[in-house]
């Protein structure tokens, strides 16, 4: 028999996007109740025969500084966005053309998929508004944006998929 794969995600995020919620929802927890993550939270997950280790970080001004440590060792890059939280887009938008600048110099290469989260809301943007706000044509990267609402459960069977997927290769 061939060794057991194992993969390493890093869930980030501006606070309040949704990624406590949603690494929840992957783990069959409770998701109905999160509190903010003062600084990391690590989960063994078994998604479809592949065993992924979880790393979620903090969203807040003052835990992004300590986002780059957690870079070297990933194999995927899960961003949680609100997608229904227009005023921070610009926020947003900085943040993650930041971490992927740094995240490509220190990984050859690393799949992003861009969760726009809080979809279920009437104010949430699209995928295409999330993608052209975020510009992340720009980079040379594997990437995907879904809409999900961590909260109700939509759209998360299809960001585990895409997980599985991304994580076979």
């Amino acid at each position: 028999m061939g060794t057991q794969q194992s993969k390493n995600i890093l869930i980030l995020g501006l606070d309040n996007s949704g990624k406590t919620t949603l690494l929840k929802k992957i783990s069959a927890e409770d998701s109905t109740v999160s509190l903010p993550t003062l600084g990391y939270t690590e989960k063994q997950l078994k998604l479809k025969n592949i065993n992924i280790k979880c790393i979620e970080v903090g969203g807040r001004q003052q835990l992004r500084s300590t986002w780059d440590q957690f870079y070297k060792n990933i194999d995927q890059l899960i961003w949680v966005v609100d997608a229904a939280d227009h005023r921070r887009m610009q926020e947003v938008s900085l943040e993650i053309d930041i971490v992927l600048t740094k995240l490509i110099q220190v990984k050859n290469k690393v799949s992003v998929l861009v969760l726009a989260n809080k979809c279920d809301l009437q104010l949430a943007m699209t995928e295409a508004e999330v993608a052209q706000r975020l510009a992340l044509h720009t980079f040379t990267i594997d990437y995907s944006i879904q809409k999900c609402s961590a909260l109700r459960g939509d759209g998360i069977e299809d960001a585990i998929n895409w997980i599985v997927q991304k994580s076979a290769k």
